[in-house]
């Protein structure tokens, strides 16, 4: 355990682990509990710092030493947070010297993780459908590590206007606003990246 005096801030570092808290970060005096461990779901060491009810004034910086096993996949690692239920939340992190380095707003558990899989995209209709009296389009896309960092659709080679929910990981397009030829088929493709550059292409022809 290491005492944390609010107006001094605190400078931590261990094997795998190096922490800055800057002086008035936290709002009182704290301690902080630091420790190791191999927790079940995940791959890595995970980390503690501190306790999640301590709450924050500023974030403070925390470097996790990247494993060996992670090097081959460097540009896809990144540090996650786990949550009360163990669930992994990305932080994200940019690379010094091998190891992972993130600001934080909350103490608790952390660990290094790697995202190899691109994003999933759904199209919610039949392949070379009829959609000239069903012109709105709907797309789902998700992706349960690093998350959307950017998607574009493009009708026959040309960008256009689709709609991003978020909370629903809907896409959408209504077909009425798009400058397109009435009667014959085209060809939609969607390209959907998440956070540590992975990407899924898919393709859709319809009739509109």
């Amino acid at each position: 355990d290491h005492q944390l005096y609010w107006r001094r801030g605190l400078s931590l570092d261990t094997t795998g682990l190096s922490v800055y808290i800057a002086p008035e970060s936290v709002y009182s005096d704290q301690i902080i509990r630091m420790d190791i461990s191999q927790t079940t779901g995940f791959a890595n060491p995970v980390y503690r710092v501190g306790s999640s009810d301590i709450p924050t004034h500023e974030a403070f910086e925390l470097a996790i030493e990247i494993p060996a096993k992670e090097l081959p996949h460097l540009d896809k690692t990144y540090i996650a947070y786990i949550d009360s239920k163990n669930k992994s939340n990305f932080m994200g992190g940019s690379i010094l010297n091998n190891r992972l380095v993130v600001k934080s707003r909350v103490f608790g558990r952390f660990t290094v993780m790697t995202d190899t899989q691109p994003p999933m995209v759904t199209i919610k209709a039949q392949p070379n459908a009829d959609h000239r009296s069903k012109p709105l389009l709907t797309i789902t896309i998700s992706d349960t590590q690093s998350g959307i960092a950017f998607y574009r659709c493009q009708i026959d080679g040309q960008w256009q206007l689709f709609d991003y929910d978020p909370k629903s990981s809907l896409l959408s397009g209504d077909l009425r606003r798009m400058n397109l030829k009435r009667g014959v088929k085209h060809q939609l493709e969607v390209k959907v990246t998440d956070a540590r550059g992975n990407e899924r292409v898919q393709k859709y022809s319809f009739l509109y």
